[in-house]
């Protein structure tokens, strides 16, 4: 089975029955030239990849990436999925495709460690509003930093400073909780939204502590087998993962020109600590992380969390704010905010990985990138990425549609609770008409 039919199978047939057959999909576009002309995307304007097309083969020139990975899903189906160019910059790379593995550094925080707190919440087992302290031993029980919930850590309101070598901070996980809860914060607990990678990794670290296992073992066995997510892993290289299979970062540190980053997690903190981190670390493929969006936005191929979950880790208390509980959203003061709905939510990762879903339009967007390896800076990087979730603004066709409760409700359908629980406390809404929170369509 070729990579974009097993795309489709494990998207139930999703595939547009107007898309190329599935085992020509990958090769969408093979002569750009001549293709663009005849292909067409269900969902989209017919001129959209004579739009998005010029887009990814700039960025290929420019040195944005030496290869990219795009998959774009509307309507509950999968409509493009592409690889563009190759993992490295050398001839004789491997081409890439949607199940290349990248480094997804920072969306590591929503496809892992946010993942696993929803479960956990929706279990009954963490609750969003309570201090770090009541899971973590040594983290300061009073105080400022005893007011730092997991909400803080996930919407980075807890004040903690962007970034520490928490490698530094002693032997042990112990030693390191300790040192944390005593740096100085920037700001009290939830006054103002200051990104840190702190927190996710001390929420990565609240999951090992609740489950009794490690973050890797646990989304994987509760959330990537149960998807078929057989491309996404932290430390792939251990897992019998070919690194031809992986792309690289950037040049290793301390040894210039020596080789690339390959299979081995870029960030620091995450390497240091072993390749498993809250805040980076994962790895995965266009192709998984669009069955993963499937899931969450279309319930598809299965149900992951529950609707009043999911809302509730995407809602924020005000639009000039940045992040929910884990997802970023699009802040009016940024250009998201001018590609995407309103409720839209998502991440990206420093190593050039994003996700966006998109409810009000229907609509997620994959777009891998391995930028460390390019040429370009951050700014030419941050424009090509703009200009390629621009295209897809221009081109999707179903119209930005108001949200109910953030949510869109199909009143037509019903699905049992089977089990599903509410935002805290594990109590079953059973009051509530569970399923109707689906897309309409």
């Amino acid at each position: 089975m070729t990579s974009t039919s097993r795309l489709a199978a494990v998207l139930m047939g999703l595939l547009a029955p107007a898309a190329p057959a599935a085992g020509q999909l990958t090769a969408l576009l093979p002569d750009p030239a001549a293709a663009v002309e005849s292909a067409e995307v269900p969902g989209f304007t017919r001129w959209f990849l004579r739009d998005l097309e010029p887009v990814l083969q700039e960025g290929l020139r420019a040195g944005i990436t030496p290869g990219l990975a795009l998959v774009i899903g509307e309507g509950g189906r999968v409509v493009f999925a592409r690889g563009y160019g190759r993992t490295d910059e050398g001839p004789e790379s491997a081409p890439v495709t949607e199940r290349t593995l990248f480094d997804l550094a920072s969306l590591t925080k929503v496809a892992a460690t946010t993942v696993a707190v929803m479960l956990l919440v929706e279990d009954g087992r963490l609750d969003l509003d309570a201090p770090v302290s009541t899971w973590l031993g040594g983290w300061p029980a009073t105080g400022a930093h005893g007011g730092i919930t997991l909400r803080h850590l996930l919407d980075h309101t807890s004040g903690l400073p962007e970034g520490a070598p928490v490698w530094r901070m002693g032997d042990d996980r112990a030693a390191r909780i300790g040192v944390l809860g005593r740096l100085p914060l920037h700001a009290l607990p939830g006054e103002r939204e200051l990104y840190s990678d702190l927190g996710p990794i001390l929420a990565g670290w609240i999951v090992e502590a609740v489950t009794g296992e490690p973050l890797d073992v646990f989304v994987d066995r509760e959330v990537y087998r149960p998807l078929d997510m057989t491309r996404t892993r932290f430390r792939p290289l251990e897992a019998g993962v070919p690194p031809e299979e992986v792309a690289p970062t950037d040049l290793v540190s301390g040894r210039a020109r020596a080789g690339r980053y390959r299979g081995v997690v870029h960030d620091p903190n995450a390497r240091a600590l072993g390749g498993v981190a809250g805040n980076a670390g994962l790895f995965a493929s266009a192709e998984d992380l669009a069955v993963l969006a499937s899931a969450l936005l279309w319930e598809r191929p299965l149900r992951l969390v529950c609707r009043d979950v999911l809302r509730d880790f995407t809602r924020r208390t005000d639009r000039g704010t940045r992040f929910a509980a884990g997802w970023e959203r699009p802040a009016r003061w940024s250009f998201w905010s001018e590609v995407l709905g309103d409720g839209a939510f998502g991440h990206g990762g420093f190593t050039g990985t994003t996700l966006w879903i998109d409810p009000a339009r229907d609509v997620f967007v994959v777009l891998l990138t391995s930028r460390l390896a390019g040429q370009a800076t951050e700014d030419d990087y941050r424009r090509f990425r703009r200009d390629v979730f621009e295209a897809v603004r221009r081109g999707v066709l179903r119209p930005e549609r108001p949200m109910e409760g953030e949510w869109r409700l199909h009143l037509d359908e019903w699905r049992s609770p089977d089990g599903c629980r509410g935002e805290r406390g594990g109590a079953l809404l059973a009051e509530l008409p569970f399923g109707l929170l689906v897309p309409r369509g």
